[in-house]
């Protein structure tokens, strides 16, 4: 739903207990990140888990106020962060 009249309490609870579990998740994810041989994409990890864990207190504010549009936002950054996590964990060459 892209609307947030499209959106009924329960889908919004359900996105509040989402974020519940992202949040602790970034304490895993910087685990994960110590144990990243190059120190390079270590400190990137790290700068991306702290990024996510800053954005899911940001989508706080759009979900108690039921905006649709301010959490797409806030969701497609935590998305880009996501995945430039999980690309710090790979080892195959850019050139591959």
């Amino acid at each position: 739903a892209e609307q947030s009249t499209e959106m009924d309490n329960k889908e919004w609870d359900k996105i509040d207990e989402y974020l519940r579990t992202v949040y602790p998740a970034g304490n895993d994810m910087k685990e994960i990140s110590k144990g990243m041989t190059d120190p390079t994409k270590r400190t990137k990890a790290e700068e991306d888990v702290k990024l996510l864990q800053g954005l899911v207190q940001a989508a706080q504010k759009p979900v108690s106020k039921k905006d649709a549009a301010g959490f797409g936002v806030i969701a497609n950054k935590a998305d880009s962060l996501f995945e430039d996590f999980f690309d710090q964990l790979s080892d195959v060459p850019d050139e591959l």
